[in-house]
């Protein structure tokens, strides 16, 4: 009877083992949950609060009426979903070549932000031109590095070596 008694001694031990483990674990890794969340539960709740006090403000009144269309009223939504522009191509014409570069110029300067670092804008810049003019510009694209891959000296590289002449000694 003492070797059965001892057989369940040993089993209830090895069965309280078991669920101090369980216990253990469950309690280790809902701490460990908890330290991850707190802050982004405590960001939550600071949120929560300014959108409530943001939406409880009453409305100021106007003493003008409001016009929708007026530029003073409308306001712009920042780069909500806005997307880049994609660069014009140009086709080789060297006829066409200063309209194009001027659209290329204008659409960084819109889109700047959206465009990540100057070796991307000169990368995009190089994939809309052809093939004859991606070759002739092949020895500014392989000293890139060593100017930083500034763009704008490349849109000059570009201009001196495709630009219409005649339109530019027409503009001095």
């Amino acid at each position: 009877m003492s070797d059965e008694m001892e057989y369940q001694e040993t089993f209830k031990n090895q069965h309280h083992s078991r669920n101090l483990n369980k216990n253990f674990l469950a309690n280790l890794v809902s701490q460990q949950i908890q330290q991850a969340l707190g802050p982004l539960t405590a960001r939550i709740n600071e949120l929560s609060t300014s959108l409530e006090k943001a939406t409880a403000a009453p409305p100021v009144p106007s003493a003008a009426p409001m016009n929708p269309l007026s530029s003073e009223t409308h306001i712009a939504p920042l780069n909500v979903n806005r997307k880049r522009r994609k660069l014009p191509t140009w086709n080789g014409d060297r006829m066409f070549f200063n309209c194009f570069i001027r659209e290329v110029e204008d659409c960084i300067e819109i889109d700047r932000d959206l465009m990540g670092p100057d070796r991307v804008v000169l990368y995009d810049i190089n994939l809309s031109l052809p093939s004859a003019a991606i070759q002739k510009v092949s020895i500014f694209n392989a000293t890139g590095a060593q100017r930083s891959w500034d763009y704008k000296l490349f849109i000059d590289h570009l201009k001196r070596t495709f630009g219409n002449k005649q339109e530019m000694e027409d503009k001095i």
